[in-house]
């Protein structure tokens, strides 16, 4: 069991340039080319206090650390298009790349007191580490899509595409640790690692495609060889991997009148895994957790299927959108964590199994009951997550559940009043196939009223929220309540100028709240938010254009 809680203070400092250059050749040719560069600096500190327990021994740790960051990146995009004279005989072509590098510097300050209460009186040890990681990386990546069409019929036609896609990787990473200064031998070693791997692969692929005034559908596939190929200079290891890739895909459109449609697709692709999973290299940068990839890894292949339907009234205005989609992965690629004997830390590292999927599904109905005065949206979507996980060579499947129902209805009177209500309940559910991890039940409540109004030259706005938490643990059960106004006064010819005085969190209670589940753990986080504060603003629109009376 894990509780923490930390501060962290980031601080970004980001340029770019965009360039856009489009261009008609002639009716049938166009073509756009858009470079950009861009540079991000970083620079940040953090402090954490954690709390790690297992059976009979607990560490109380404190962790600060400060980071530097900067890196410099190119991209280009292009895209070429032709149509020929036979119609539906179609040429295209598009090009993407990149070229960044970065620099990273960290600096981590870690103390540990370590506890063992399986002895009367406990045992206790003070553990002291200072890291400082220089990470300099250099990525290239370059993507080209090569696309043909050439009609059958009026109604029918052939793709022939063809893709191509690259990625160049140099890392090198020097790390400085200081050992126990309380025990004679150190806690981490040396983690220094240069390495330069090269991703690559090539599909080629057809497609058939039928359409109609009713119905429309595509079918194809398309093989893949990939080729990943690299070498870790400071251990001598060397990796070389080839793999064959079959990748099929469908959709299918049926037109049931001029307002509503249903469609259906399914999509096959494999996802390689990182190289940093693949490498057998421990990496001790947490000493609480550490890391060593596998060689034997396989890429994993996902199975996609999606189903959407969407239907319109067009005399009574109202609207309904539904989409189901279920994905499977063969061969996922997941963590394997294995407690370390005598202590509170870990050692994580991956491999491939079967049994993970994935389901989400989404509906909004939308009616108007007077138009343009009253409007009803309601709204519900939910998530399935069937996790794979391994903990000390035990299998976990951790069931995942995220549902939400929403309503919000809206009211307006033209040229004077807004009025928007809303309400939502989001539920959580984690049910695990081990006894020995907890499951977890919690929900959310939030309510909300929301309103504008204007008189002549003035108008007042506010929004008010409650949010209430069930079920979570005791550092986040919490429940705010949260109140935003302006009031706003315009003048000038046109009401060119505005003077606005804005209050944010009036009651002071701004807290955000999070759940996050991967594999075996259960993330609730709670950040403390920027406060209630006051804000005045006075904004001058400025025109060419002539003025409307």
């Amino acid at each position: 069991m894990r509780d923490e809680d930390g501060e962290t203070e980031v601080q970004n400092e980001k340029h770019k340039l965009v360039w856009n250059l489009e261009s008609n050749i002639n009716s049938r040719t166009y073509f756009k080319i858009s470079p950009t560069l861009s540079y991000l600096n970083s620079e940040g500190a953090s402090t954490s206090r954690s709390v790690i327990k297992s059976r009979t021994l607990t560490t109380n740790r404190v962790l600060s650390s400060t980071d530097g960051f900067s890196s410099p990146v190119g991209e280009i995009d292009l895209l070429f298009n032709h149509r020929f004279r036979k119609t539906g005989r179609r040429f295209s072509l598009s090009v993407k790349g990149d070229i960044s590098g970065n620099e990273k510097d960290n600096v981590i300050n870690e103390y540990n007191h370590n506890i063992d209460s399986s002895y009367m009186p406990p045992k206790s040890l003070n553990e002291q580490l200072t890291q400082d990681l220089n990470n300099n990386q250099s990525t290239r990546n370059a993507f080209v899509n090569i696309s043909y069409t050439e009609p059958i019929s009026t109604k029918s036609f052939l793709e022939l595409n063809y893709e191509h896609n690259y990625s160049w990787n140099k890392n090198v990473r020097e790390t400085f640790n200081t050992g126990n200064l309380n025990n004679d031998e150190p806690i981490a070693d040396s983690t220094n690692m240069k390495y330069d791997y090269q991703f690559q692969s090539d599909q080629i692929g057809f497609n058939y495609q039928y359409n109609d005034n009713q119905n429309s559908f595509t079918i194809g596939f398309g093989v893949q060889p990939t080729k990943l190929v690299g070498y870790t200079f400071t251990q001598e290891i060397a990796t070389n991997k080839d793999y064959v890739n079959f990748v099929p895909s469908a959709r299918f459109s049926f037109k049931i009148n001029k307002f509503s449609n249903f469609s259906i697709s399914y999509r096959g692709k494999n996802r390689q895994p990182d190289f940093s999973q693949i490498q057998p290299i421990r990496d001790l940068s947490n000493s609480q957790n550490i890391v060593i990839g596998n060689q034997e890894l396989n890429s994993e292949f996902v199975n996609n299927i999606s189903l959407q339907y969407r239907d319109f009234n067009y005399k009574s205005g109202n609207s309904f959108f539904g989409n189901l989609s279920f994905q499977n992965i063969k061969n996922k690629i997941v963590a394997h964590r294995v407690s370390i004997p005598n202590s509170t830390r870990q050692e994580t590292s991956f491999l491939n199994t079967s049994g993970y999927f994935d389901a989400n599904a989404y509906y909004l109905y939308s009616i108007s009951l007077i138009e343009q005065v009253i409007n009803i949206n309601i709204n519900g979507s939910g998530n399935y997550n069937n996790n794979i996980s391994f903990t000390n060579f035990q299998k976990n499947s951790g069931r995942y559940l995220v549902y939400t129902q929403g309503l919000q209805m809206s009211y307006t009177q033209e040229d004077w009043l807004d009025l928007d209500l809303k309400g939502s309940l989001t539920m959580n559910q984690t049910r695990n196939s081990m006894a020995s991890i907890a499951n977890n039940n919690a929900s959310t409540w939030v309510f909300g009223l929301g309103g504008k109004t204007y008189l002549q030259k003035w108008s007042l706005s506010f929004d008010l929220s409650k949010r209430i938490n069930n079920s979570f643990s005791d550092f986040i059960n919490t429940n705010p309540t949260l109140l935003n106004v302006y009031l706003e006064r315009t003048f000038l010819k046109n009401n060119r100028g505005a003077f606005r005085i804005q209050c944010y969190d009036l009651f002071n209670e701004n807290t955000g709240i999070f759940q996050d589940v991967s594999g075996i753990d259960i993330l609730e986080t709670r950040n403390n938010r920027l406060g209630r504060y006051f804000l005045v603003s006075l904004n001058f629109r400025l025109q060419k254009f002539p003025d409307i009376d």
